[in-house]
């Protein structure tokens, strides 16, 4: 679940807190038109599947999981990983299963300054929006200045990413729950950055 900012007074840990229901390997696609959300007269919300939750499947055969995916009644993935495969074929198995990439776990590495542009191509020609840094490091990363840096670098990511009409977020791990002085990394990262910087659960 991504989490994009406050809504209607409620905190950003509100949020936290209330997200914390959500099923595990489900993503709410915010990568889906308005016109495919509210189709017809009664609301539909639709749902993607984290691939991770399939990854075993889905390194062996990645476009069999996808059609399967699709004929469950997903209508679109996450992805945690690509197996070897380019983003044209990757968009091209999306396509012909009608499903959408709603967001992809991108390694904090290759959105450094000399990886960020193919980072971003590769995340264009899926068609997907939201790019989620899936893990850092909590023992290499255990002091307040360590995650108050790495908020300076998530702010400037999402300023970055903005003129292509993308996000940067951050998924949860138990490790983000440690605490400094009474505050775990993971209220002084989200305390840090902007609201436009993605809690993902």
């Amino acid at each position: 679940m991504n989490i994009r900012s406050n809504r209607q007074g409620m905190t950003r840990r509100g949020f936290l807190a209330a997200s914390a229901a959500t099923a595990a390997g489900l993503s709410v696609l915010g990568g889906c038109s308005e016109g495919q959300m509210f189709a017809g007269k009664k609301k539909k919300i639709p749902v993607g599947l984290q691939l991770y939750s399939v990854r075993g499947e889905a390194e062996k055969d990645l476009p069999g999981v996808l059609k399967a995916v699709a004929k469950m009644g997903y209508e679109g993935v996450e992805f945690a990983g690509y197996y070897g495969h380019k983003a044209p074929d990757i968009r091209k198995m999306l396509d012909d299963n009608g499903l959408v990439c709603c967001g992809t776990h991108t390694q904090y590495d290759t959105l450094t300054p000399d990886k960020f542009e193919e980072t971003v191509e590769f995340n264009r020609t899926l068609g997907n929006k939201y790019i989620i840094v899936p893990w850092l490091d909590p023992n290499a990363n255990n002091t307040r200045e360590a995650w108050l840096k790495l908020a300076r670098e998530f702010d400037a990511l999402a300023v970055k990413l903005r003129p292509h009409g993308m996000w940067i977020g951050y998924h949860a791990h138990a490790g983000d729950f440690k605490k400094i002085s009474g505050e775990t990394y993971w209220d002084i990262l989200f305390g840090n950055t902007r609201k436009e910087v993605l809690m993902q659960m």
